[in-house]
């Protein structure tokens, strides 16, 4: 497996719950918020944020391709552990 999305629910009904039509010109039209709302269905907050960190194209870090002594950021979250994997 590959990725690094965590294993979360809520994140996964998000991420299912809009439906879509399509509009004169064929095109994918999402469901809106208020119309997921009357169906009951709560705001994407989770996917919305998820789709975000796509929205802009990083800029490469100055140390990138470097040699570093160590990690810049030392965290016990592994983005790899199969048990937080999306299916």
């Amino acid at each position: 497996m590959s990725g690094a999305i965590p294993n979360d629910p809520d994140l996964k009904a998000q991420l299912i719950g809009p439906t879509y039509t399509y509009n004169n010109r064929n095109e994918i039209l999402l469901e809106s918020k208020e119309d997921m709302m009357k169906r009951g269905v709560d705001s994407p907050d989770r996917a919305d944020a998820l789709a975000l960190t796509f929205a802009y194209p990083l800029q490469a870090h100055a140390w990138a391709g470097g040699t570093l002594r160590g990690p810049m950021i030392e965290t016990e979250y592994n983005p790899f552990d199969p048990e937080r994997m999306v299916a």
